[in-house]
């Protein structure tokens, strides 16, 4: 096992840097195009569809076919050239995934005046750069990895202690869901006590609907207290708001993108006294008395909140897809100990096999149709059973053709790969739940 990593290892120069990076940045190729499938279905169909939490699961999911990829291109120690490169695209869906719940406001979802998706573009565009230079630096990195026995086992270590910590966060964020409701749900629970739209006198004519403050909608706590204003303007799809609290605060406008579809709420939370804006571009907060923004963190000033059941739902599904390349890991760790143990040998055209440490000859059955050639036997554990292989033909389960050392390139490779997709696709899941713990929707 100690030699798992180092002995098989290619020569430093036998990956171009350059073909690493591009074939990085094609593997964060996968990880974009999921983030933008994400962001369609959420647009079309499921309007609170975890974007990062799901293309972090398509990307795992796709793991199985970038190792193939990877293997196909850079042969034995392909797979940990695709697994670096997502494993270095792992924090930069941590911070996708912090964005998108607005850490460190929690109430603030993705969205933008003017995009449909909801989404800014240019969130979209440096997201994309962040995860194609990300993918490229992972993958050069990988594929210069040289590593000693004790970073070998440390390395298993670590994918086991990953895949902890994401399962310890899929129970923590479960057992608090089950116990708190989630961000939507709370919100969604809270009253309204004013809307905008759709209506007939503003949609679809889409007149003013209040040209002064004397027009303009009163918004008024349960308390009956804290009035606040709204006054609206429309113009064909562009809405123009202005709020004016108790005080007399008159905040800048704010341009929203609104359609017959959409309806804006006002929903106030008598706990946190703020105001919350809802149903068209950002999710705002809005203190009752000023009708300043409000900056809300989860378990400050709304109490406890959970995360959604669909992102530990992603979350889970990752991490027992990391359980899955943990143990084939250790399925084909086991496969390199037995070649290490196996001797070395020739086999000749009669059908003998030569041992190249001195070992007694051993033949094998005349009807087996083996090419002559190198081979490798597993080791005699006595005298009694060197006699047997002598006299007898050499059982063909305990022999192998072809050289030891590129048996062994080829054996660790495919297991310290298997590490490795262990190791990424717990990157992958967990990103999205470290993000919701960092927001205390999870502990």
């Amino acid at each position: 096992m100690d030699d798992l990593f180092r002995s098989p290892a290619p020569h430093p120069g036998a990956t171009p840097p350059h073909e690493a990076a591009v074939f990085g940045f094609r593997t964060a190729l996968v990880v974009i195009a999921a983030l933008t499938a994400a962001v369609a279905v959420r647009h079309a169909w499921l309007p609170d569809l975890p974007i990062v939490a799901s293309a972090a699961l398509v990307a795992t999911v796709a793991l199985p076919w970038l190792l193939r990829a990877g293997r196909r291109r850079f042969g034995p120690t392909g797979e940990i050239v695709a697994s670096g490169a997502l494993i270095a695209q792992g924090p930069v869906l941590l911070a996708l995934a912090l964005y998108g719940l607005g850490y460190p406001p929690v109430l603030m979802r993705w969205a933008a005046q003017g995009d449909p998706a909801g989404v800014p573009a240019r969130v979209v565009v440096q997201a994309a750069l962040a995860l194609g230079v990300a993918g490229g630096l992972g993958a050069v990195a990988a594929s210069r990895l040289r590593v000693a026995p004790a970073v070998s086992r440390a390395a298993s270590r670590g994918a086991a202690a990953a895949l902890a910590a994401a399962t310890l966060l899929v129970g923590a964020g479960a057992a608090r869901s089950a116990l708190v409701p989630d961000i939507e749900a709370y919100i969604r629970a809270l009253p309204v006590l004013g809307a905008i739209g759709p209506a007939p006198e503003s949609f679809p004519a889409m007149k003013h609907v209040a040209s002064s403050w004397h027009d303009a909608i009163l918004l008024k706590s349960e308390r009956g207290d804290a009035t606040a204003r709204v006054k609206v303007q429309c113009i064909v799809d562009t809405c123009d708001l202005w709020l004016m609290g108790a005080s007399g605060t008159q905040l800048p406008r704010l341009t929203l993108r609104m359609s017959e579809e959409l309806r804006l709420v006002f929903r106030h939370d008598a706990g946190a006294r703020v105001w919350i804006m809802d149903g068209a571009g950002p999710r705002r907060a809005f203190h009752e008395e000023s009708m300043e923004p409000a900056v809300l963190r989860a378990g400050l000033l709304l109490g406890p909140l959970a995360l959604g059941r669909f992102p530990l739902a992603c979350a889970a599904a990752g991490a027992a897809i990391a359980a899955l390349f943990l143990l084939r890991f250790r399925t084909r760790a086991r496969r390199v100990r037995e070649l290490e143990a196996m001797r070395q040998g020739t086999l000749d055209e009669d059908g003998w096999v030569h041992f190249d440490d001195g070992s007694p000859d051993a033949r094998v059955d005349a009807d087996a149709q083996l090419a002559p050639g190198p081979a490798l036997a597993r080791p005699i554990a006595s005298h009694g059973d060197a006699g047997a292989y002598r006299h007898g033909p050499l059982p063909l389960a305990g022999m192998i053709q072809g050289e030891k050392r590129a048996l062994l390139r080829a054996a660790a490779g495919s297991a310290s790969g298997a590490l490795a997709a262990s190791i990424a696709a717990s990157a992958m899941s967990i990103s999205p739940l470290l993000a919701a713990a960092l927001a205390g929707l999870v502990i």
